[in-house]
């Protein structure tokens, strides 16, 4: 669970961490993620494991929902996916 701690140390840290499949894709492009979390409920997982691989970017699957996944980052919502900045 060491993924934990490094996506509340990004969450503290603004701009370390983007949240949401649009924000994520785009960064991935870019060359920007380190670590990419998946929650159960993604909607379309599997884009984004394509992606991820593609970067050569970490994925490790979340066994909760999103709304859990959103409060280990410290946000007041869901979050379907996020992504740790390099």
């Amino acid at each position: 669970m060491e993924w934990k701690n490094e996506v509340k140390k990004a969450a503290m840290d603004e701009g370390h961490l983007f949240m949401g499949l649009k924000s994520v894709e785009k960064a991935l492009k870019k060359g920007e993620g380190k670590l990419i979390v998946i929650s159960l409920n993604c909607p379309t997982p599997d884009a984004v494991k394509r992606h991820a691989k593609l970067a050569k970017v970490k994925v490790v699957d979340f066994e909760g929902s999103s709304y859990e996944l959103g409060a280990i980052a410290r946000q007041p919502f869901g979050v379907s996916v996020l992504m740790v900045r390099k």
